[in-house]
């Protein structure tokens, strides 16, 4: 994970951070499988069956099914002890499929499919029940391909998605349908051993599909070059500096850059720093939704500046490190009852962040961490600017552990926890004409508890995981419920 706005090279909704998913890599035998099979509280099945391998020294392929089920519980709050509030659970299927093929000494073309759908339940809104359902269908093919020659790198991505919505609630059913294209082409090259340079080009469409026979689909689409330089520890020096410019088909055109540079002081000493920017275009919904829409919107626009230091102790077996940041958001995107969504106002937040990673021994480490934020909104109003603390179910003190440990070499156990303090909400109470009201979160603590054992010949993994070990009752969004105690247990094969 990234934290801290990365729009210059990852683009739109890059605005607090980005994180880097990796999909499993095939097996270099010809054949071989994995499946996952658990059961837990609230008649939760989950059950995986992936298959991988390398039947020829250029092709590499992988294919995987994922089943999920659950009675869940009631989302909503029951308001007191007397009202019986129904279930609500879920259903989910997904499919993936890739296949990676070597072209020659240099190419690798890298075609895939990733297909989901899901239905479930869903309630009426905050502390009111309902029957409502929901069902999501997402088919998601594309395209990687890669050229390397020595120091140079060039990459093309291609994917397309489809979703199709449906909802059923006492308002009726509506079903929503959209199309995204997202094409990128970027290089790299290596200048020596300090200096590396990387470039592309990203376009992404967006589509909401009328049905209306003659009417033109409802579209917006975004074109962005962007370059980036990186210099890699020249005497202890090291930096990032970078611009990307963003055309848009609704708003005209705007940018985003990055400024990060780090410096060894001492071998086990870094000082680092940065200023980003970063932005969020409106999405379908906002510019040509059903519900408020405004093709009048500009994108939401961050600026992140943070600086800190990485330490290392105890022949490295001890990290710590201790950073500030403040995050600026203009022009914010919000719904109001009687304009529907318009730019409006401007969020700043700002903290401190402290963590520790400590490696004991060989089969014992721990990390602690604290976070503390604070923040304030600046609301246009009638009657002029208003500015208030705005910490939206977000504590400002929040402290947590983790705890790893090998007791043999076939059985570990990892305990985490985490503490938050008291958080504010808005209820927007439908007995006050849906006037947003302040509310306050009371602290809570969290613990879990995962176990595994290992065994060697056959290869099975057993497992459990315990979600709020202690039982705590707590709230995250006001009006809503939250999971209790929850046990999971199951068996993992390979073969």
């Amino acid at each position: 994970m990234i934290k801290g706005s990365q729009s210059t090279l990852y683009g739109t909704d890059a605005v607090a951070g980005v994180i880097n998913l990796i999909s499993a890599t095939p097996s270099a035998e010809p054949f071989s499988a994995v499946s996952t099979l658990s059961y837990g509280s609230f008649n939760t099945f989950q059950g995986s069956i992936g298959v991988s391998g390398s039947p020829a020294k250029e092709v590499q392929y992988h294919l995987s099914y994922q089943r999920d089920s659950s009675d869940g519980f009631s989302a909503a709050s029951a308001p007191d002890e007397g009202s019986d509030f129904s279930n609500d659970g879920y259903q989910r299927n997904s499919l993936f499929g890739r296949v990676e093929v070597q072209v020659g000494s240099s190419m690798i073309l890298t075609p895939y499919l990733n297909y989901s759908e899901n239905s479930g339940d869903y309630d009426g809104g905050a502390f009111t029940d309902a029957d409502n359902r929901y069902m999501l269908e997402m088919i998601h093919p594309g395209i990687r391909t890669e050229y390397r020659s020595g120091d140079f790198r060039i990459r093309g991505d291609y994917g397309f998605t489809q979703t199709n919505r449906l909802f059923e609630s006492e308002l009726g059913t509506n079903e929503f349908e959209g199309r995204f294209h997202d094409a990128d082409l970027y290089a790299d090259l290596s200048f020596g051993e300090y200096v590396t340079v990387l470039g592309g080009f990203n376009y992404q469409d967006y589509a909401i599909p009328v049905s209306a026979e003659g009417e033109e689909d409802r579209r917006a689409w975004i074109k962005s070059p962007y370059l980036t330089f990186y210099l890699k520890n020249l005497h202890g020096f090291s930096a990032e500096l970078g611009y990307r410019l963003n055309r848009h088909s609704e708003y005209g055109n705007n940018s985003t850059y990055s400024l990060a540079p780090s410096y060894y002081l001492l071998d086990n000493l870094k000082l680092y720093a940065s200023v980003t920017s970063g932005f969020k275009v409106p999405t379908p919904d906002e510019l040509f939704g059903p519900f408020g829409a405004n093709e009048d919107l500009d994108p939401q626009r961050s600026r992140y500046i943070n600086a800190g230091l990485e330490t290392y102790l105890m022949d490295r077996r001890l990290k710590a490190g201790f950073q500030v940041f403040s995050r600026k958001i203009n022009d914010l995107i919000i719904f109001t009852f009687d304009q529907g969504y318009i730019n409006r106002d401007e969020q700043n937040d700002r903290g401190v962040e402290v963590t520790a990673d400590w490696l004991i021994g060989k089969s014992l480490n721990t990390g602690v961490w604290y976070n503390y934020t604070d923040g304030e909104i600046t609301e246009v109003t009638n009657d002029g600017n208003v500015t208030r603390s705005n910490l939206i179910r977000r504590p400002k003190h929040s402290i947590g552990l983790d705890l790893a440990a090998d007791l043999s070499e076939k059985w570990t156990v990892r305990v985490n926890g985490e503490w938050n303090g008291e958080r504010t909400d808005l209820y927007f109470n439908p007995a006050n004409n849906f006037i947003a009201e302040n509310v306050k979160l009371d602290p809570y603590t969290l613990v879990n508890l995962y176990t595994e054992y290992r065994l060697a010949k056959p290869d099975i993994t057993f497992f459990a995981d315990v979600k709020n070990l202690l039982n705590t009752d707590f709230t995250e969004v006001y009006g809503f419920n939250t999971m209790g105690t929850a046990l999971k247990a199951g068996v993992k094969v390979r073969f």
